[in-house]
C-alpha cells in the first residue's frame, strides 16, 4: 500500500454493521453460495441487538457508526437507541437517507439520532432515482441537480456534518456524479462518499473513478472522500480480496475514510471487512511499510468478533481469517512439514498474534525460548 500524501495518514473507519444488518446475518456455507438468493435478506436485528454492536464498536475504536437507513417510519425507532447510547460522547453517528425526497423524511431521519453528540445525514442518490426499471429516466438532469441541491441545503440546516453519496458510477458515466457533487459541496457538504458501478471488484477501476471525480469536481480539495467497496459479484474471500484490494486503491487515490463491515460478515457477498481492513494497516505499519493508522485497536478484533457474532446469531468459522480459530488458537499439527516453511509460519504467527494481543500456544513459546525442538530446523 502507497501513499505519497502523507496527509492521508490516518484512515478514518466508518462501519456498517449495524446498516446492512439485513444483509449479514445467516449461515456463512450459504453466504457462499452463490445459488442461494435468500441470504441476501434476513430477519432484522432487535434493538438491544444493535446496541451491543454498537457498544463494541466503539470500544474498538471506529471513527463513524453508520447505524441505519432513515428513508421509513421503521427504521427510525432503532436509530434512536443507538444514538442515545452515544449522547456524552463517542464516534459520530450516521444515518444514510435517500437524497432526493420529501424534507419531512430527512427532518424525520434527523430527529433519530439528534440525541448524539456526533450526528451526521449521509445524503445518497440510488440507481433508481435516476432511472426505472424500464430504463427511462425519473428526472429531467436540471430538476435532479435542483432536488439534490435542495435536500443538501435542508440537510445542512439541520445538523453540521452532511455526508453526499452520489449514485454507483463507472468512468465512462462519471459526468453526473461530478456534477451532483459539485452541487452538494457547494451546499455545503463536508464528505463525499464514492461507490463504482463496477461489480468484479476491479481496483483499478475503482482508483480511476475516484481520481477523476477529484479531478473534475471544483472544490474537491476542501472535502474528504471516503469510499465504500461493496463487490456484489463475488463471495467469501474472493470477495474479501477484491474489497481488500479496492480500499487500497481508495486510499493511494486520496481517500480518507473507509465504510467497512465487521467480518465481512462471514463472506457477506461484498463487504469489506473491518477487521482484515484496520489490522493489515496496523501489520504494515508496524513492520515500518507503511505510515498509515487507524483509530482501531487491533488488541480488542478477536473480542469483538465474539461479541458481534454471538449478536448477530451466527457461528465464525475457524477459517474465518484473522479472528477464526485457526489464527487464534493454531495447532502445531497444522504447520507445514517442512523445517523451514515451519519456522517462517510460526514467526508469522507470532506477530499477528501479539498484535492482536492473543496469548501465544505453548508449542510456540517453548519455541521462541528455544525449549521447543517441533520447529527448529534441520
Amino acid at each position: 500500500m502507497t501513499v505519497k500524501n502523507s496527509s492521508v495518514a490516518r484512515v478514518s473507519i466508518a462501519d456498517t454493521t449495524i446498516r446492512d444488518e439485513h444483509l449479514l446475518t445467516g449461515d456463512a456455507q450459504l453466504l457462499a453460495d452463490l445459488r442461494r438468493s435468500e441470504v441476501w435478506r434476513s430477519p432484522a436485528l432487535p434493538v438491544p441487538e444493535r446496541v451491543l454492536i454498537a457498544r463494541q464498536l466503539s470500544e474498538l475504536g471506529v471513527d463513524l457508526i453508520e447505524a441505519g437507513f432513515g428513508d421509513s417510519q421503521d427504521d427510525l425507532m432503532p436509530l434512536q437507541a443507538v444514538a442515545s447510547e452515544f449522547r456524552d460522547g463517542g464516534p459520530v453517528i450516521s444515518v444514510a437517507v435517500r437524497a432526493l425526497g420529501d424534507e419531512e423524511r430527512l427532518a424525520a431521519a434527523r430527529d433519530a439520532i439528534a440525541t448524539a453528540a456526533k450526528p451526521r445525514l449521509n445524503l445518497y442518490v440510488a440507481a433508481n432515482d435516476l432511472v426505472d426499471d424500464l430504463g427511462r429516466f425519473r428526472r429531467h438532469p436540471q430538476q435532479l441537480l435542483d432536488e439534490t441541491r435542495s435536500a443538501v441545503a435542508r440537510a445542512k440546516q439541520l445538523v453540521e456534518d452532511v455526508e453526499f453519496s452520489p449514485p454507483r458510477t463507472t468512468v465512462n458515466a462519471v459526468e453526473i456524479a461530478v456534477e451532483l457533487t459539485q452541487v452538494a459541496i457547494e451546499e455545503g457538504a463536508k464528505t463525499i462518499n464514492v461507490r463504482t458501478a463496477d461489480e468484479r471488484g476491479d481496483p483499478e477501476a475503482f482508483r480511476t473513478v475516484l481520481l477523476e471525480l477529484i479531478r473534475l469536481v471544483p472544490g474537491s480539495h476542501a472535502v474528504d472522500f471516503s469510499a465504500d467497496p461493496f463487490v456484489r459479484n463475488l463471495r467469501g474471500g474472493k470477495a474479501s480480496a477484491a474489497a481488500l484490494s479496492c480500499a487500497e486503491a481508495a486510499i493511494e487515490a486520496g481517500c480518507r475514510q473507509l465504510k467497512c463491515a465487521f467480518h465481512g460478515i462471514a463472506g457477506t457477498p461484498g463487504h469489506l471487512p473491518l477487521e482484515l481492513f484496520t489490522f493489515n494497516i496496523w501489520l504494515r505499519k508496524h513492520l515500518g511499510e507503511s505510515h498509515l493508522w487507524t483509530g482501531v485497536d487491533p488488541t480488542k478484533l478477536c473480542q469483538a468478533s465474539e461479541r458481534i457474532a454471538a449478536a448477530k446469531g451466527l457461528d465464525i468459522p475457524p477459517t474465518q481469517p484473522l479472528v477464526g480459530a485457526n489464527t487464534i488458537d493454531p495447532q502445531l499439527a497444522d504447520f507445514p512439514d517442512d523445517p523451514l516453511e515451519r519456522a517462517q509460519a510460526a514467526a508469522a504467527l507470532q506477530i499477528v498474534l501479539n498484535g492482536l494481543g492473543r496469548p501465544l500456544p505453548g508449542w510456540l513459546a517453548d519455541w521462541i525460548d528455544g525449549r521447543g525442538e517441533g520447529l527448529k530446523a534441520a
